[in-house]
């Protein structure tokens, strides 16, 4: 939609690390079944690639003790979730807080003054194809928060 914005000087651009906050999801331990079977609704990259998703749309459901005792972390509504390892680029806006594992990134705080989240889920989705060619690792290959943090996105105004 706006070309290569790191070679195109027609748009103002900044970086998605400079739009949002970043926070990272985990998995409770399985040794644990009840961290599982609560109410909050959690969710893993296969849940990704719709424009919005929904506690119908989770994967599993934490109680109050298998978020406390992970790494995940209960992200607000109206965030946008991206996958890091498998399913990269993939994502989702989400309706209702919930958690994630840590193959996704979700980008919170937002200001809706400044971004339309359905734009900014679209940039994501241009800026796909650069994150899969960028993927480290060794076991298994992704990005890292900080990838997505630098990648551009095109500052339109309405």
């Amino acid at each position: 939609m706006f070309g290569d914005l790191d070679s195109t000087p027609k748009y103002k651009t900044t970086n998605f690390g400079k739009i949002a906050t970043f926070v990272g999801g985990g998995t409770p331990s399985k040794e644990h079944p009840e961290y599982f079977g609560g109410e909050i609704p959690w969710i893993s990259t296969p849940c990704l690639g719709k424009y919005f998703i929904d506690k119908n749309d989770a994967k599993d459901f934490l109680t109050e003790d298998g978020l406390k005792n992970s790494s995940t972390h209960l992200i607000p509504s109206r965030s946008i979730m991206i996958g890091t390892r498998v399913g990269v680029g993939k994502c989702s806006i989400n309706l209702c807080p919930m958690c994630t594992n840590q193959d996704i990134v979700s980008l919170t705080k937002i200001d809706p003054a400044s971004f339309d989240l359905l734009f900014v889920k679209y940039c994501v989705e241009m800026i796909t194809s650069h994150l899969k060619g960028i993927q480290h690792g060794s076991t298994i290959q992704g990005v890292t928060i900080s990838d997505i943090k630098k990648a551009k996105i095109a500052l339109v105004h309405w």
